[in-house]
């Protein structure tokens, strides 16, 4: 019997389960739940989809970012095992962080 061949959307990793897709900019400046993150690669070079929810709401939320600091804080978080953690995301000019 021959091998099922694969389809390109198999290997491809599923996005992660939210509620809701979001701008982050609707989350400025608000206490937030940084649940987990995803790495990806795109047109316009690597970012990351976040998924959040507010302190006290378990509904998932989800956006999209390449912002450099937000992308490191992040990866940092989920690399020491950090994740979920509170934080804030601003922005500084046209700079995002999250502190």
């Amino acid at each position: 019997m021959a091998e099922k061949e694969k389809r390109m959307s198999d290997i491809q990793p599923t996005q992660l389960p939210i509620d809701e897709k979001i701008d982050k900019d609707s989350v400025l400046d608000k206490d937030m739940k940084f649940i987990e993150i995803q790495e990806g690669s795109g047109k316009f070079g690597d970012f990351l989809f976040v998924v959040i929810s507010e302190k006290d709401d378990d509904r998932r939320l989800g956006f999209s970012t390449g912002a450099t600091v937000v992308c490191q804080k992040l990866i940092k978080a989920r690399d020491n095992g950090d994740l979920p953690i509170i934080g804030k995301l601003i922005k500084k000019d046209k700079y995002y962080d999250i502190i």
